[in-house]
């Protein structure tokens, strides 16, 4: 089997291509594949900042390249098999917060899976799965001049064991070790090194019963996060460990053959990252001045979803409600008190979010906005949903169309909003196709955020309308071999988003 695709894009002069080789003989199965892109800065309407200042026309320094390569072997006999793989990225990307500044980022991961088919009375598999991930990032000021460097390596591993049913229940057991190794090394490095373990074990059960199938899962974590010696030989704070326990309960009531009403309860707790603990300094990548919060407690969600779903040949619908509470919810605030990001400084409030330069002094024209991460009782709630209709069937031409909304609402449990939080969506589409002719409509309205903080700007809302049209034909009249032309519009309607 095989895949070649090569794509071009009007914008940012794109270029795509990605190529996928599969084969396989008798017991063995291999795989190849590769892909790249490159891009100029993009074009937009306007100025790049919203003060109207800023590059015109484009978005400077927003150039990217990128490239990926991958290979596989598997070892498949009945039920059982043995697999390794390799896979490979890199990109070098500007920096559109900086006139200069780009990244260059390489990342090597190899894989390693193997399957055992009903080894035991009583087990259907066991599963082994591991991970080495190498990836490492420098933040380059200018062509030649390197900054910071960014190192991570991870291992990851993991067990499954699959249960043939005991009273009708059919389940996995697991455990999973990760251990990450993090250091950031320069003057922009804006968070410490540190060594992060996580340990965890779980267990999934479900069993179907005369109305559809109930479902039931727990895990339990050990999270360990320790920050090393920097140069000077001081430790940037404390190490720390959290023991997050969750577990979730759902089951899907079968109203007819068509009709499905899911109801899921689940108590899920997460420890705090490296980052949000540990982070202080600037984050170029999103124009940021991080400020981590070292006493960051365990966040717990206590999250009810109530869902329904109709599937027929022609109309099908797809619907959930959810409420999510959530105790110590961690998130990054901005601050209005004119400090220096160290604290030091004279205190003054003038209502607008703090901002300052990639030292950290207090500067209302500074590059970079002040962020605290805040832990504080929130709330999230809202639904989504989506339908489509197939019009016209049974013949050359077929016509289909769908619809889909959704929105969120974010607060806090005492007063307020959340920020960052995004907007309400609804869009429709029709997709007609006519023999090896296929098209698509399809239109999104955002709509403004007015429900934000008070040192947050509201967005407006905007339209997006895409177009495509495709032909798929086939190569030297081979019935294997598919090929496919395709033109795409995105946001046709010009509108800046």
């Amino acid at each position: 089997h095989g895949v070649l695709e090569s794509q071009y894009g009007t914008n940012a002069d794109d270029r795509n291509g990605a190529l996928e080789l599969d084969y396989g003989i008798g017991h063995h199965q291999f795989h190849v594949d590769a892909a790249g892109r490159k891009a100029n800065e993009y074009d937009i309407p306007g100025n790049a900042n919203v003060d109207g200042s800023g590059s015109q026309g484009v978005l400077a320094n927003s150039r990217t390249q990128t490239n990926s390569t991958g290979f596989s072997y598997g070892y498949v006999q009945g039920g059982s098999s043995l697999s390794f793989a390799v896979s490979t990225y890199g990109a070098v990307y500007g920096l559109p917060q900086e006139a200069e500044a780009f990244i260059n980022l390489d990342q090597t991961r190899y894989d390693v899976q193997g399957v055992l088919d009903r080894p035991l009375p009583g087990i259907e598999s066991v599963k082994f799965r591991g991970a080495f991930n190498a990836y490492d990032h420098t933040e380059f000021e200018g062509p030649d001049l390197p900054g910071t460097v960014f190192r991570n390596s991870q291992n990851d591993s993991r067990i499954e064991i699959v249960h043939a049913p005991i009273y009708g229940f059919r389940g996995v057991f697991g455990v999973q070790h990760d251990f990450r190794r993090f250091s950031a090394i320069g003057e922009e490095a804006f968070v410490p090194s540190t060594r992060t373990t996580q340990v965890g074990v779980f267990l999934i059960e479900e069993r179907p019963w005369a109305h559809g199938k109930f479902e039931a899962g727990v895990r339990v974590n050990r999270d360990t996060v320790k920050p090393n010696f920097t140069e000077d030989g001081t430790l940037p704070g404390p190490n720390r460990g959290y023991t997050p326990v969750s577990f979730s309960l759902g089951s899907i009531y079968n109203l007819s053959a068509h009709d499905h009403l899911k109801l899921n309860f689940s108590r899920a707790q997460r420890s705090a990252a490296a980052e949000e603990l540990f982070a202080f300094g600037p984050h170029l990548a999103t124009g940021t001045f991080e400020r981590g919060l070292e006493t960051a407690a365990l966040e717990t969600a206590n999250n009810i979803e109530v869902g329904f779903d109709h599937h027929d040949k022609r109309f099908s619908v797809d619907g959930t409600l959810y409420l999510n509470n959530i105790r110590n919810y961690l998130f990054l605030d901005e601050i209005d008190s004119g400090l220096n990001a160290d604290g030091s400084g004279e205190s003054s409030s003038d209502g607008v979010a703090d901002r300052v330069d990639e030292e950290g002094s207090f500067d209302p024209q500074g590059s970079l906005l002040l962020v605290n991460y805040r832990q504080a009782n929130a709330r999230f709630y809202g639904f989504e949903g989506q339908a489509a209709y197939k019009l016209v069937t049974g013949g050359p031409l077929g016509v289909s169309v769908r619809a889909f909304g959704d929105r969120v609402i974010g607060e806090l449990r005492s007063g307020g909003n959340l920020p960052r939080v995004t907007p309400a969506r609804v869009g429709f589409g029709v997709d007609p196709n006519y023999g090896p002719f296929t098209a698509s409509f399809s239109y999104t309205r955002v709509f403004a955020q007015n429900d934000i903080t008070t040192l947050e700007t509201r967005t407006a809302g905007y339209n997006l309308l895409g177009i495509e049209a495709a032909y798929n034909f086939r190569l030297g009249g081979d019935a294997d071999a598919e090929s496919e032309v395709f033109l795409r519009a995105r946001n046709v309607l010009d509108d800046e988003a």
